[in-house]
Order: structure tokens, then C-alpha cells, then sequence
């Protein structure tokens, strides 16, 4: 099995230094997989460009910034694949480039020399989605990529480069944006983000990312699991091999309208109070959990969805721990899939001051309970050596700091993304 991390360039500028995550953070060692989030496409030129100006100096002879950093990881870990991911909340851009075949064939053959020059392995497509009106056009522009990065490849006598996507979850928008059979029969891998079911928008307690559906409270939609998802992906044409289970690390935060009533499915004000480490409402890391439980936070851990919950005054936090995530390895390869895929590395306890459990606890647990099916089913482990024992005493909660250590403009942009997305099924 392997396991894909995305690293984000806005994580390394957050105003509270603890929560600032560079490359020199990155423990490569868990991860078989690392994607840089994100390039942009500038829709004229039919290429990609830097989001951000500690990327990249442009320069191929005095080579600096983010990416060059990035790649360098595969120095001391030479079995490491990196990738580049383009769009995002911000991937407007796609709408320009699928104009027609001539202007997808320019943007694909950039890429590629963009890639190259850089030292990355591959490109994940994230369009966030393409619906009715794009449909078929999303599948062209996979077919000209796979032609395209094909004789690249052959042309200059290079291994090919990688195409993985990053998916949807909601049915209605499954059914409106992907030709699934098609698309996976054109790339490599295809990561389904199976978190963001509750969010902000939600008017009870409930988390992001739950494995299993509710079927305890009729409340809730019955769509709205890593489980449900993954099986529709599989049902309607995916291969499994290709699959990959997408897993947050983000926290999902609600402001109660009564603390006595304080479970799953409890009716909420509203989302959480910013934090201190994200600045977002609504949204922790997993570090910040585990801070909010030393203070006195309740924890309890839902068996039926596989998350855990803290309750601090009006506060609730719902989270995956790393019992959460040894459970979703789980599933995934219980599924035959792929992998699972972390968005995204910063809102891990990356520094191990918080939840007394070394760092980096849910990757850890993420790659362990890989490591543990490889030994006992004999499964393909293409994660590396085994990290060095981290430990002390856990707090018991293993908690989190909720994340997406995203500027506030952008990570905005992605709540409304989310949301657009899953109006098309009931909420609670």
C-alpha cells in the first residue's frame, strides 16, 4: 500500500510560529508519495506558474526555492515520488485550457517540460468540478495528458511521468463530472477526498472525514462516509488499484447551543471560535486538540464512525486520532485499494510538543498500520524503513490540531468549494 502527503506552500508563512511547516519539516520516511500543493495555470500562456514567490526563482542554472528543496527529499530517500498538484479552490484555469484539443495538447506538453525541469515525477490534477458542462471534456484533457506524457517519455528516453487526480465524494456531483471508466483507465492513481462531508455549513456536531456512515441517527445522511464513497467509486467502475482513500488530519470545529447536550448530532451555533494556530473558524489541527484537551477538554471516541470528539466549555471538536487512522488503513486495504492519501502534513503534531506521542502521530499510525498488513498479508510496501520509535505517554485523546493551515482567502474559497459540492445531497 502506499501512502500520499501533500505539503501546502501557504503552511510555511502562518502568523503563529508553531504552526509554520517548511519542506525542512517533512519526515519523507512515512510517505511513499509527496505532493506539492499547488502550481498555478496561468489559462494565456497554456502553462504552469508558481503560486507563490518562495517556490520558485525561475532560474534552471541557480536553481532556489520550495520545490527544488521539495525534491531534494529524494536524496536521502531515493524510492520517493513527488508530484506537483495544479487547481485546487483556485483552478479556474482548467475552463481556458479545455477550450479545445489544441490549446489541452500546448498546456500538456508544458507541463511536462515544467515537470522535468524541476525534478518532479508526475502531475496531480485537481479540478473542483468539472460537472455537467466539462464532463467530457475532464476525460479529453486525461486522454491528451496519457498521450502526450506517453511519448514524452519515448522521446527522450525518460520514465514516465505520473498522472493522479483528486475527485469528488458527492453522488450527484460523481455522476455530473467523471466518466469513471474512462478516466481510470488514463491515469495512475485516483485520489477520492473522502473528508469535507460536515463542515462550517453543518447544524449539528459531526466530523469531516467520518469512516462509516450514521446509521444510528436517521438525522444523517447516509452518503456522507469514507466507506459509502470509496464503494461508489468501486461500483461505478474504478479500478481498485488505482484507488486512493483520501484522509484529513483537519479538525472540524462547532460552537454548541447547550453544553449539557454535547454528543454526535448535538445542535450547534454555529462553527468553532478561531484558534490560535489556523486562525479559521471551524477549523484545528491536530496539534491544537491535543492543547485544548491538556486544558481540561472532555474526550470521548465514536465507535460507530471510527473519529474522536472533545468537548472544552461550548467548544466541540470532532478529529481523527490515530486509532481513527489505523482504522481507515484498515478499510482502504480491506477495500484492496491503493493506498490512503494525508491532506495535509502541517496539521499533524509535526514538532511532538503537544500530544506526547512523538511526532508526526497520525502519519506514524498511518504508516504503522501499513507496515503491520505488509508483515502479516504480504501486501506491496512501498513506504520505507521504519521511523524510529517515538513515544512517550499519549494523550489519551491522540489528539490532532485541526488543520488546513491555509490563508484565510484561500481556505475560504474551499469551505464554499465543499459546500457547493454537497447541497446536492441533505445535510444535517
Amino acid at each position: 500500500m502506499k501512502n500520499f502527503c501533500y505539503f501546502t506552500y501557504w503552511s510555511a508563512s502562518l502568523a503563529n510560529f508553531d504552526a509554520r511547516f517548511d519542506v525542512r519539516d517533512i519526515n519523507a520516511t512515512l510517505c511513499s508519495h509527496l505532493i506539492y500543493a499547488f502550481a498555478n495555470i496561468d489559462p494565456l500562456e497554456l502553462k504552469l506558474i508558481k503560486y507563490d514567490a518562495g517556490d520558485d526563482n525561475g532560474s534552471l542554472t541557480n536553481t532556489q526555492g520550495r520545490y527544488f528543496e521539495f525534491n531534494k527529499l529524494k536524496i536521502q530517500h531515493p524510492e520517493l515520488v513527488t508530484l506537483l498538484s495544479i487547481g485546487g479552490a483556485n483552478g479556474k484555469g482548467f475552463y481556458q485550457i479545455v477550450a479545445n484539443e489544441a490549446s489541452m495538447t500546448t498546456f500538456a506538453r508544458n507541463v511536462a517540460i515544467y515537470l522535468r525541469d524541476r525534478d518532479f515525477e508526475g502531475i496531480d490534477i485537481d479540478w473542483e468540478w468539472p460537472m455537467e458542462l466539462y464532463r467530457n471534456k475532464f476525460t479529453t484533457l486525461l486522454e491528451v495528458f496519457r498521450q502526450e506524457f506517453d511519448a514524452e517519455s519515448l522521446r527522450e528516453s525518460k520514465p514516465k511521468l505520473l498522472i493522479t487526480i483528486a475527485v469528488a465524494v458527492g453522488d450527484d456531483t460523481i455522476s455530473k463530472s467523471y466518466d469513471i471508466p474512462q478516466i481510470s483507465r488514463l491515469v495512475d492513481y485516483i485520489q477520492v477526498m473522502a473528508y469535507d462531508f460536515h463542515g462550517t455549513w453543518s447544524r449539528v456536531t459531526s466530523f469531516s472525514g467520518p469512516l462509516n456512515s450514521r446509521l444510528s441517527d436517521s438525522r444523517f445522511n447516509q452518503q456522507l462516509s469514507q466507506h459509502w464513497a470509496i464503494d461508489r467509486w468501486i461500483s461505478g467502475g474504478a479500478a481498485r488499484e488505482k484507488l486512493v482513500m483520501g484522509i484529513t488530519g483537519t479538525a472540524t470545529t462547532f460552537t454548541l447551543v447547550n453544553v449539557t447536550n454535547a454528543g454526535v448530532g448535538a445542535p450547534v451555533k454555529g462553527p468553532g471560535k478561531v484558534g490560535p494556530y489556523l486562525g479559521i473558524e471551524g477549523h484545528a489541527s491536530y496539534y491544537r486538540v491535543c492543547e485544548m484537551i491538556r486544558k481540561g477538554a472532555v474526550y470521548k471516541f465514536d465507535d460507530e464512525q471510527k473519529m474522536a470528539y472533545a468537548v472544552l466549555e461550548d467548544q466541540w471538536v470532532g478529529y481523527g486520532n490515530p486509532e481513527s487512522m489505523k482504522a481507515k488503513v484498515q478499510f482502504a486495504h480491506s477495500r484492496q485499494l491503493a493506498g490512503t492519501m494525508f491532506w495535509s502534513l502541517e496539521v499533524d503534531d509535526f514538532l511532538g510538543k503537544y500530544c506526547n506521542d512523538g511526532k508526526f502521530p497520525l502519519l506514524t499510525s498511518i504508516y504503522n498500520t501499513i507496515q503491520e498488513l505488509a508483515e502479516t498479508s504480504g501486501i506491496n510496501l512501498t513506504i520505507r524503513s521504519k521511523p524510529a520509535t517515538q513515544s512517550t505517554t499519549p494523550v489519551r485523546c491522540g489528539c490532532s490540531f485541526i488543520g488546513g493551515h491555509e490563508r484565510w482567502s484561500l481556505y475560504t474559497t474551499m469551505i464554499l468549494t465543499g459546500l457547493i459540492n454537497y447541497l446536492r445531497v441533505k445535510f444535517v
